[in-house]
């Protein structure tokens, strides 16, 4: 009977540390989405910029140049 409790108990506590690596790999990929989603938002939030900044509308200006990063397109 003590060896069955014995291995119950060793079942038990792998489980329990696996649940815990488990759980801490999800928490580490939901950090790591988020961080994707977020750069993503910055990179979508400066391009718009850029692209208002550089482009004009109406008033006689030549608005048929866009500028992309460094690079200038007529």
């Amino acid at each position: 009977m003590i060896a069955v409790t014995r291995l119950v108990n060793n079942m038990i506590f792998a489980n329990m540390d696996l649940f815990k690596t488990w759980m801490q790999q999800a928490k580490d990929n939901a950090k790591e989405l988020s961080r994707i989603g977020v750069n993503s938002a910055r990179t979508f939030e400066q391009t718009s910029r850029d692209t208002a900044a550089t482009t004009t509308i109406g008033g006689g200006v030549d608005n048929t140049s866009t500028t992309f990063g460094n690079m200038k397109v007529t």
